[in-house]
């Protein structure tokens, strides 16, 4: 498997799959100068999983993900070391292709037996420099969010559907914690004038964690329609900039997502 650099025209990946014939190494290579030279990027890999395949971040260049003949993996070293992905949804599985999609930034993987799994927002791990790991707890850049329905449809579904759960719908608000923390972590969502309209409260595990912001007010500032009337689009917050901060003891920080115009059908 050849995959080439979305940053660096002379960087490209080679992995080789010996499974087949009995040489379970993991044998991964880069050329950062148009093949003239290569060295390994294995790192850490388990000396008995055969890489499958190796790309590249679409925003960083230092983080790469691989597929192996268990497992997928992300490195934010270039390959010295390797993180497994699966957690416990994805059980061991032959991992053929990694894409990551150029909007919404899901990394899409395909496996041998196992269909495609799916890791909804891998932003943050393009953001994650050794400078910003080193904080004792920071926020990554967020996508842009809009609120949508999803209708329901009875007519023409047949006895059984074989589908994946959608989705947290919403803005999805990526944080990373350097060290264990009793407390958890406190999320304020403030609109332009620094009304706080929102407050959630997030894990405080070592490592990247995650809330989703609905994209709706605290129940005690929402517009509440007629009992007999269906949900609509006055249940969300306008279409904005709003203030997302963070906070654990006396740490905390902030950004801003873009919350989007309704439409109903669309993602984005």
């Amino acid at each position: 498997y050849i995959s080439t650099s979305p940053h660096d025209a002379g960087t490209a990946y080679v992995a080789i799959d010996g499974h087949r014939s009995d040489v379970m190494a993991p044998i991964a290579l880069v050329t950062t100068n148009l093949g003239k030279s290569w060295q390994s990027i294995a790192g850490d890999l388990p000396k008995d999983e055969a890489v499958q395949l190796v790309i590249e971040d679409l925003s960083n260049g230092d983080v790469l993900y691989c597929g192996t003949q268990f497992f997928a993996y992300v490195s934010f070293d270039r390959g010295a070391h390797w993180l497994k992905l699966n957690g416990t949804t994805l059980p061991p599985a032959p991992v053929h292709d990694i894409k990551i999609h150029p909007r919404e930034r899901d990394l899409v993987v395909g496996t041998h037996g196992r269909s495609i799994w799916i890791l909804d927002d891998i932003s943050m791990f393009g953001q994650a420099t050794p400078e910003l790991r080193a904080k004792p707890i920071a926020l990554f850049d967020m996508l842009p969010a809009r609120p949508r329905l999803r209708p329901g449809r009875d007519y023409g579904n047949a006895q059984g559907i074989f589908r994946a759960k959608n989705p947290p719908m919403g803005a999805y608000i990526n944080y990373w914690v350097r060290d264990a923390a009793s407390d958890p972590v406190s999320v304020t969502v403030a609109d332009s004038t620094g009304f706080v309209l929102r407050e959630l409260e997030g894990p405080s595990r070592p490592g990247f964690n995650r809330v989703v912001w609905d994209l709706r007010a605290d129940e005690k500032h929402r517009f509440n329609p007629s009992p007999n009337e269906e949900p609509g689009p006055e249940q969300f917050v306008p279409a904005g900039k709003y203030k997302v901060t963070i906070k654990m003891g006396d740490t905390k920080d902030s950004k801003t997502v873009a919350v989007l115009p309704f439409a109903m059908g669309k993602t984005r």
